[in-house]
């Protein structure tokens, strides 16, 4: 998940051309379907009316810790040309700052962040500051409206829980079913606990386990991403994560693939990538 604080002035990285092309300013919310829909940008060449291009939540490559990618800047548009971003811009739903209204029509709070999954663009949840000041948060399943200055939920407990906390629920089987289930859990658990072969020790086996999974800690987005760089070459010598060289002009392998292992990494070789 990301926050809105946490997209706000990321880079806008393009591929093609493996250079910043931008800076994220403002997001574009789609109220009704829960959506971030387009991101508002600063382009580095613009010296006038910074602000009037956008490039939509579907066009980008990917949403990652340090930037967002795109494949290039042909998926940057005029605000001003497109009627879909400014309808939604005409809308003013922003969320944050938005008081938080139950169905029965009780106010408990005000909007304080909005986290959505990256994959989809969908919101996730929000947070909201109560009335003694704890910050709280509201699942999307619970949110019936996205309004102006109103975020409408449904009365319930999950949608008070403590942010940051896990939901309780409480259980309420007889407990006799309850020692069956813990049970049944607990044989499954040991049947899925498979030893490793005599003379390979904990360590090793670990080690094999990463060896053959490269790359499992991105999301989809930086797998693609990375596939893309397949073919590829780049302009300056890249320390890659164990600790080889992809030299300046070597063309990427699948293997050079499997031996980018950090985000760090990835975005630097993305910024380096040879053009055309």
């Amino acid at each position: 998940m990301k926050s809105i604080k946490e997209i706000i002035g990321l880079k806008i990285i393009s591929i093609a051309e493996g250079t910043q092309v931008g800076t994220v300013k403002d997001l574009v919310l789609n109220p009704a379907g829960g959506l971030l829909d387009f991101f508002i940008i600063d382009k580095q060449t613009d010296s006038i009316g910074a602000r009037t291009k956008a490039i939509a939540f579907k066009d980008i490559q990917g949403l990652g810790e340090f930037a967002i990618t795109i494949p290039d800047q042909k998926v940057i548009q005029n605000i001003i040309s497109n009627s879909q971003v400014l309808e939604l811009i005409d809308q003013n739903v922003k969320v944050i700052g938005a008081k938080v209204l139950t169905i029965k029509g009780t106010i408990i709070g005000e909007v304080t962040e909005i986290y959505f999954d990256e994959e989809t663009g969908k919101i996730n949840k929000c947070v909201y500051e109560d009335k003694t000041k704890e910050q709280k948060e509201i699942n999307a399943e619970s949110i019936v409206t996205y309004g102006e200055n109103l975020l409408i939920v449904n009365d319930g407990s999950r949608q008070n829980k403590s942010f940051g906390q896990e939901a309780v629920i409480e259980d309420k089987l007889p407990p006799q079913i309850q020692a069956q289930e813990v049970q049944e859990v607990q044989e499954v658990q040991e049947e899925q606990e498979i030893p490793a072969p005599p003379g390979i020790t904990e360590a090793a086996a670990t080690s094999d386990s990463a060896e053959n999974s490269p790359n499992d800690g991105f999301n989809l987005f930086e797998q693609r991403q990375l596939q893309y760089f397949v073919g590829k070459k780049v302009v300056r010598n890249i320390k890659l994560d164990n600790g080889d060289i992809l030299p300046i002009g070597q063309i990427i392998t699948s293997d050079t693939i499997g031996k980018i292992k950090t985000r760090a990494t990835l975005m630097e070789v993305t910024s380096h990538l040879e053009k055309g």
